[in-house]
């Protein structure tokens, strides 16, 4: 017989409602996703900071101050894009990559965390009842 624990009450998992027994499945499935996205985030981030070093490495001379187009801003310095290296593209391409995956598996962890929170009510709804 497995216990529980949940607000600081120990439960009997076995003499739980099946209602009860599928949340408690569904906020483990949750939760799981949740370190898994967590795990990626700390990859691509590490993914981030790699492709940020490399294209730091292999920028060219800051652009001149009026210069307003085909230019990128990094670190409040501009740079031409016509004067980066194929290299520096890729990087840059990557690291544009990388923070776009992040945003998404941020926004993917906000929707697990909200369907956690949802599934932790319906469960003290369950044990409530």
């Amino acid at each position: 017989m497995a216990m529980i624990t949940i607000d600081g009450k120990t439960h009997d998992s076995e003499q739980l409602s099946d209602a009860a027994k599928a949340h408690v499945q569904s906020i483990q499935f949750v939760d799981n996703r949740i370190s898994q996205l967590l795990s990626e985030s700390a990859v691509c981030q590490t993914a981030r900071n790699a492709y940020g070093e490399a294209l730091a490495s292999l920028l060219p001379p800051p652009a001149h101050p009026n210069k307003k187009k085909g230019v990128l801003t990094l670190g409040g310095k501009k740079y031409a894009l016509d004067d980066m290296s194929a290299e520096a593209k890729a990087q840059l391409q990557s690291l544009q990559f990388v923070d776009a995956k992040l945003s998404d598996l941020e926004a993917e962890r906000a929707v697990f965390s909200t369907a956690r929170n949802a599934y932790a009510q319906a469960l003290k709804v369950a044990l409530d009842a």
